[in-house]
This record gives C-alpha cells, sequence and structure tokens, in this order.
C-alpha cells in the first residue's frame, strides 16, 4: 500500500522538489534557447528534423541550413535511435524545436527519478543519503549542460541506470531491454557491456 504525500519523510519530500526543480530548470533554459548551436548538437538536431521529413524511411543524412539560403550535407553513420524516436514525434505532432527540447528534458527527468530511486532502495541507504546523492547528480555542470544540448550521453546514461537498476531488482527481460535502448542511443555506451556481464552473473 502506498504512503500518502503527507506522510513521506522531508528527505524524500525534499527529494521529489528537487527533482521538479531541475527538470524545470533545465527545460525553460532549453526553451528560451534560439536553437542548436554547440558542436554536434546541431548536426543531431538537424538529422533528427531531417529524419522527420523522411519518417518512417530511416537516414543518417542531416540537412543543415545555412546562411542566404544554402544548406550543408552532412553523415552520422552511427547508432541513432534518439534521432528517430525524436522524429517520430516530431512526426506525429507537427512539433519542432520546443517539442525535441521538452523530449530532451524527458531524458533528464528519467535519469535523476532513476537515480534517487536506485539510491533510496538500496540496502544500506537511508532517505538523506539518497538526497545527497540526488542533489550531486541534479547539480553537476557537465549533466546540466547535456541534459539542455543536444546530444546523447544523458539519454543513454539514463537508460543504463535504469538497466542497472531493474538488474540489482532482479527484473532481467527489463534490465536487458533498457541496456539495448541505451545501446541503440550511443554506441560508447558498449564500454559498459563487460561490467554489466559481470553484475548479471553476480
Amino acid at each position: 500500500m502506498k504512503m500518502p504525500w503527507r506522510q513521506w519523510s522531508w528527505p524524500d519530500r525534499a527529494a521529489v522538489g528537487l527533482i521538479a526543480l531541475a527538470f524545470v530548470a533545465v527545460l525553460a533554459v532549453g526553451l528560451i534557447s534560439r536553437g542548436p548551436m554547440i558542436g554536434d548538437e546541431v548536426t543531431h538536431y538537424y538529422l533528427l528534423m531531417t529524419q522527420a521529413k523522411q519518417f518512417p524511411v530511416p537516414t543518417v543524412i542531416a540537412e543543415i541550413p545555412l546562411a542566404g539560403g544554402r544548406s550543408e550535407t552532412r553523415g552520422y553513420p552511427h547508432v541513432f535511435l534518439w534521432h528517430y524516436a525524436g522524429a517520430a514525434l516530431v512526426k506525429l505532432t507537427g512539433g519542432g524545436l520546443a517539442l525535441v527540447q521538452v523530449y530532451q528534458a524527458l531524458f533528464w527527468l528519467q535519469f535523476l527519478v532513476v537515480a534517487w530511486l536506485f539510491a533510496r532502495r538500496e540496502p544500506g541507504m537511508d532517505e538523506w543519503t539518497a538526497l545527497v546523492t540526488l542533489a550531486v547528480l541534479a547539480s553537476m555542470p557537465m549533466c546540466l549542460l547535456l541534459a539542455v544540448a543536444f546530444y546523447q550521453d544523458i539519454p543513454a546514461a539514463a537508460q543504463i541506470l535504469t538497466s542497472f537498476f531493474f538488474l540489482r531488482r532482479r527484473q532481467m527481460w527489463l534490465s536487458v531491454l533498457f541496456m539495448c535502448l541505451g545501446l541503440s542511443i550511443k554506441e560508447t555506451s558498449f564500454v559498459v557491456l563487460p561490467l554489466y556481464a559481470v553484475c548479471m552473473v553476480l
């Protein structure tokens, strides 16, 4: 039976508030931005938008508009689930930059919620330790930057963390599912596979 909100401990209430604050702050910064500006996030955004135009046919080609009406064609021969799933949302709703920013921020929300639940439910951890763990992750400058910019690090990390969360709870099929999602979002996620295999055996 679930406890009503009024019976939650103060550290748990603070954690929920911190998650909400971190999510809203990242989303607000993203929504007031004029568009992708940092390095490869330009490629990622326009690959997503190009994919939306060609959906459901997959593509790894980004058509990037330039000043004067010209465009640059840029290839991205890597895993692209983030781009394809985002393109499906854009195609379905007719959204644009704001929708993609919400889409990216939802991965940040997933990362924070799972990190808190992971720490909260780990044996030997109390509510205050879980809150401190969450506060560290939610305030790291690199995490905040990558939650706003259209890079796949936070989306992939969210899936990997979720995978380990379910692995710790011995829900193997859900764990494998989220690990596969992580591998399909960013190919450097493959570096965790040896550790994942060891943890699964243990």
